[in-house]
């Protein structure tokens, strides 16, 4: 997370540091919850990581699996379409340049390694 975004991983981090250095009641006065406000770039939107999300307190017992929660929804479900899309593009670039340069034989012995189970849908895979 600190490659893709340094300031929330220090955010981050530093949740994690005062769910141990604060007492209970000092880190439940940080009036954190599984909701989390995006940023304007990202759509600036409300978005719960858990159901009824606004309601949950993050607790020190929590406090893992709140990061964990936001930093896939930043990192990942935020970012689906694009990852998608270039999922979906190197399918097309990688079986184009295979299918121009590389003999028939070579070609399906990718498609075998890549594709064992012929009624696998790539479109189904996820990074």
């Amino acid at each position: 997370m600190g490659f893709f975004d340094p300031q929330l991983y220090e955010s981050m981090r530093q949740i994690i540091v005062d769910s141990t250095a604060l007492s209970a009641d000092e880190f439940e006065a940080l009036s954190l919850t599984f909701q989390v406000s995006m940023r304007e770039e990202m759509g600036g939107n409300a978005v719960e990581l858990v159901p009824n999300g606004a309601e949950k307190d993050v607790t020190p017992e929590n406090v893992y699996r709140f990061v964990e929660l936001h930093a896939q929804h930043v990192m990942v479900e935020a970012m689906r379409p694009e990852l998608e899309a270039i999922r979906d593009g190197l399918h097309v670039r990688f079986l184009y340049s295979y299918t121009r340069m590389r003999p028939t034989g070579q070609f399906l012995l990718v498609l075998v390694v890549l594709y064992p189970n012929p009624f696998y849908q790539p479109s189904c895979w996820l990074f």
